[in-house]
């Protein structure tokens, strides 16, 4: 039902998703490159070179990410909007089903 929604509403998204029934580690590397690398998603093991946001997936269950950049969500004059990182949801999903909004931030 999302995925099907997302595809009506937003195809383009569907060029950043990924497929899992793993553990999911999310990173935004954007302020470590200067933009040049962004969000990106490790499954089964995390990376040792970043902090991350951990999804822990013990159950196995199979979940979709998909990833948003500054073309995801865009003004009708094509600047972008502000948006979180990511969504992650259930593949098998209903009316009741939950999603993850990652909105990640920095920390000193």
């Amino acid at each position: 039902m999302i995925i099907a929604n997302i595809k009506k509403e937003f195809p383009h998204h569907l060029n950043h998703y990924l497929f899992t029934d793993k553990s999911i580690y999310v990173t935004d590397h954007t302020e470590q490159t200067q933009s040049r690398k962004a969000i990106e998603i490790f499954t089964g093991m995390p990376p040792t070179n970043i902090g991350y946001f951990s999804l822990q997936n013990t159950k196995a269950l199979r979940v979709i990410s998909v990833i948003f950049n500054n073309k995801s969500f865009t003004y009708p004059n094509g600047d972008a909007r502000s948006q979180c990182e990511c969504v992650i949801f259930p593949e098998n999903n209903d009316a009741a089903s939950w999603l993850v909004f990652l909105e990640l931030k920095y920390s000193n």
